[in-house]
């Protein structure tokens, strides 16, 4: 999902539909980037236990990671890697539209979290010269 889009939401409603331990594919972070080796990690090893291809048990997976374009030469990283490692699966992709007004609050609440820190930073540092 896109940065402010609401994905986390996503990502919390997913986690209580499908379940995390019971079809979210692994390297999925609601907040941060998809993780290739550890989703490869974990598909290796249930292949290796004897699991299928075809019935490895993902469903979904998120992240703050492009998905599309899947195919040519401008496809992305995560759409190339499950294709690759996941063929027998179906890819959709999930997205959701926010209202204007809460994107912008979300957005200046990160902003301002952010900034808080560094100020915080900034006078711990300060305070020690």
């Amino acid at each position: 999902h896109l940065y402010k889009s609401g994905g986390t939401s996503i990502s919390n409603l997913m986690d209580h539909t499908i379940g995390l331990n019971h079809g979210i594919l692994p390297g999925s972070y609601p907040s941060g980037n998809f993780n290739h080796e550890e989703a490869l990690a974990d598909i290796e090893q249930r292949i290796n236990s004897g699991t299928k291809p075809e019935e490895l048990p993902y469903r979904a997976s998120y992240a703050h990671t492009g998905l599309r374009p899947v195919y040519g030469p401008k496809r992305t990283r995560t759409g190339a890697f499950l294709l690759e490692h996941l063929p027998a699966k179906k890819l959709r992709a999930v997205t959701m539209l926010r209202d204007p007004t809460d994107f912008r609050a979300s957005n200046h609440a990160m902003i301002m979290c952010g900034l808080n820190y560094e100020v915080g930073r900034f006078n711990g540092q300060r305070a020690q010269r």
